[in-house]
């Protein structure tokens, strides 16, 4: 599928196929460079057009660095959103999360935003439904998998019993403002 006019995304293993079906199907100029993201998971590359003097339009091993290095000094925030990922943690609260917490927000409070200026927690904060009085949950996203477990590991709210459930999920950011 294509996003955002350049950035296509496919499960994890696929790209690679996907890749050479476009390339094949869309019949594109060897200028238009293809680079597809290296990372443990496969799963997304982008295309645009390049000039033919930075040398992708021939085959090479150094194909991937040229890449990256030509897309850092003139494309940063694409460059960024592809190889962008962030972690969510997301909290289940008991039910009556606003009677029991008072003793123990300072304390998570504290945690997040020592996190925060750290760079480790991006952006933290309550989920519910629209119109919520009581949020049934929390919301945090991280730079890293374990500054997630770490704050859930530590997080006063966790050890006082707020938290019926937690997941820690990888977040690949896609599409931004930016792109």
């Amino acid at each position: 599928m294509v996003n955002g006019g350049g950035v296509m995304t496919w499960p994890s293993g696929a790209a690679a196929a996907a890749a050479a079906s476009v390339l094949q199907r869309k019949r594109l100029p060897r200028t238009l460079a293809l680079a597809l993201v290296a990372s443990s998971s496969l799963s997304s590359f982008a295309y645009l057009r390049i000039p033919s003097s930075v040398g992708l339009d021939r085959p090479s091993s150094t194909n991937t660095n040229t890449f990256r290095n030509y897309m850092t000094r003139t494309k940063p925030a694409l460059m960024t959103m592809m190889t962008n990922k962030n972690y969510i943690l997301k909290y289940d609260y008991v039910p009556d999360i606003l009677e029991r917490r008072d003793p123990y927000r300072p304390g998570h409070l504290e945690l997040a935003k020592r996190l925060i200026e750290q760079g480790k927690c991006l952006y933290g904060g309550p989920i519910g439904n629209p119109g919520m009085t009581v949020p049934d949950g929390a919301l945090f996203v991280f730079a890293d998998e374990e500054s997630a477990a770490s704050f859930a590991k530590e997080d006063p709210y966790m050890a006082a019993g707020l938290i019926t459930g937690h997941t820690i999920q990888e977040w690949n950011v896609i599409l931004s403002k930016d792109t």
